[in-house]
C-alpha cells in the first residue's frame, strides 16, 4: 500500500471558502485576508524593493546567524529582489520579519525560498508563516510550480513551519563535504490552490495514522539529526519527509512516508 498523507491535512483558515472562485479572485482575496490579519495586532506587510537593502540588511545583522549576516551581502540582496520578491513585516515602521525568494524559470518555474526571519521579540505572532503563504500566492500568481528551500537539521522551528503549516515535503538532504553535521534538508511544495487550500498537517490525524497497526512497514520515524538515516532514506528517494513530530523534549522527530 502506498501511503498518502493528503488524509492528514487540514484547511488552511486563510484560503477557507475559497474552492469555488477563479485563481485571480483565489489569489487577491487571499492576500488580503492576510493583510487584514496581520493588521489585526498592529502589523504591516509591504513589498519590499531595492531602496529597502539597508534597512534589511541593518535587520539581518541583529537577528540572523553570524553567517547568514555574512552571506547576505547588500550586492546579494540587490541581486536578490532584482529576481524574485521581498516581502516585509513592519510594526511602528521597523522591519519585524522578512520572507525573501528567487525565482528561477528553467526547467520548471520554481520560486527559491532564500532566507526567512523573525524578530525574537515577535514570534508568537505567526509571522514567518504568514510572510510564506504570501510569497506562496505571489509565486502561484506569477505561474511558479514549485517552491524549494534547504533547512538545517537542527532548525526545528523553521522545518515545523514549512513542513506541518506550509504543506512542504523533505525530498532530498545533501551532506555538507567540508562540515559534518552541516548538511541541509531540500524541502518542496508544489504550488497548486489545492495544496495551498490543504497545506496543513491535522495532529490528531497524525497521531491517529502513526497508531494505525495495518499500514506498519509503510513509513518511518527518525531524528532529523541522524545523518545516516537521512542518506539512506531520503538521499535515496526510498521515503519523504511528510511531518514533524513533536517530542516531549521540545524536539522534533520526522515522519518518513513513501
Amino acid at each position: 500500500m502506498n501511503v498518502k498523507l493528503s488524509n492528514l491535512h487540514a484547511p488552511n483558515p486563510y484560503f477557507a471558502n475559497l474552492e469555488a472562485h477563479s485563481d485571480h479572485r483565489f489569489i487577491e482575496t487571499g492576500k488580503n485576508r492576510i493583510i487584514e490579519a496581520l493588521a489585526q495586532n498592529n502589523f504591516e506587510l509591504k513589498i519590499g524593493s531595492i531602496s529597502d537593502i539597508l534597512a534589511l540588511k541593518k535587520f539581518i545583522n541583529l537577528n540572523c546567524r553570524k553567517l547568514t549576516a555574512e552571506q547576505l551581502t547588500e550586492a546579494y540582496l540587490f541581486s536578490s529582489i532584482q529576481y524574485g520578491e521581498l516581502v516585509l513585516i513592519y510594526y511602528n515602521k521597523v522591519i519585524v520579519a522578512f520572507h525573501l525568494t528567487c525565482y528561477h524559470f528553467v526547467p520548471h518555474k520554481i520560486s527559491a525560498v532564500i532566507y526567512v526571519a523573525v524578530n525574537s521579540m515577535h514570534r508568537g505572532y505567526k509571522l514567518g508563516v504568514l510572510s510564506s503563504y504570501y510569497s506562496s500566492l505571489l509565486a502561484f500568481e506569477k505561474g511558479c510550480e514549485f517552491k524549494n528551500t534547504w533547512i538545517a537539521p537542527d532548525n526545528y522551528p523553521s522545518l515545523v513551519n514549512h513542513i506541518n503549516y506550509e504543506g512542504f515535503s523533505g525530498i532530498d538532504f545533501k551532506p555538507s563535504m567540508f562540515l559534518p553535521g552541516q548538511g541541509r534538508i531540500v524541502v518542496s511544495f508544489k504550488l497548486t490552490r489545492l495544496n495551498l487550500l490543504y497545506n496543513r498537517i491535522d495532529m490528531g490525524k497524525l497521531k491517529e495514522f502513526i497508531a494505525n497497526p495495518n499500514i506498519e512497514g509503510e513509513f518511518k520515524i527518525i531524528n532529523p539529526e541522524n545523518e545516516n538515516e537521512l542518506l539512506e532514506f531520503i538521499s535515496s528517494q526510498q521515503f519523504k519527509i511528510s511531518a514533524c513530530i513533536p517530542t516531549e523534549t521540545g524536539n522534533i522527530n520526522f515522519l518518513l512516508t513513501k
